[in-house]
């Protein structure tokens, strides 16, 4: 029976870090709550707990031993679907038949300030055009021509 006075010799001869024996010792190592510390006890207990760690581990039966070889098999098989879909997907992309989308994204960002940019033109293009007119049926018609004439623009892509 070795004896050792701090608990950092302890990890020493155990050949663990000091943070592993604080460790065991909130685990319920009972053999490190008071000095001194019976190095042979506390391997014992690190021995019967991976023990009892690997027991947990372990199927109880052989109904239990196939269901858990058909879950990593099931598990196994979802896996390898989803690897494929992502496969799928990376082709289509470098195939041009997916967009990203951050892609969309910034191209409607970037024609919604064109669309901006051409219906706050129309006042300083068109004043001219209304300011002489009689009726608002004349208005109307002027308006109107002038929105079809800024979304022919725009589906052209004319600045």
């Amino acid at each position: 029976m070795s004896l050792l006075h701090t608990l950092e010799n302890v990890a020493d001869e155990l050949g663990v870090a000091r943070r592993t024996i604080q460790h065991w010792k909130t685990q319920g190592c009972e053999e490190l709550n008071q000095a001194p510390y019976d190095v042979d006890a506390v391997a014992r207990w690190r021995r019967n707990r991976k023990k009892s760690k690997k027991q947990k581990l372990q199927p109880k039966s052989k109904a239990e031993a196939a269901s858990l070889t058909e879950q990593r098999l099931q598990a196994d098989i979802e896996l390898k679907k989803v690897r494929k879909r992502l496969h799928d997907y990376d082709l289509q992309l470098k195939q041009g038949k997916l967009v990203l989308a951050e892609d969309v994204k910034h191209s409607q960002a970037r024609l919604a300030s064109e669309i901006k940019k051409h219906l706050l033109r129309i006042p300083d293009s068109y004043a001219d055009s209304i300011t002489n007119l009689q009726t608002i049926a004349e208005a109307k018609e002027v308006l109107e021509q002038l929105v079809f004439d800024t979304l022919a623009l725009l589906s052209k892509g004319e600045d």
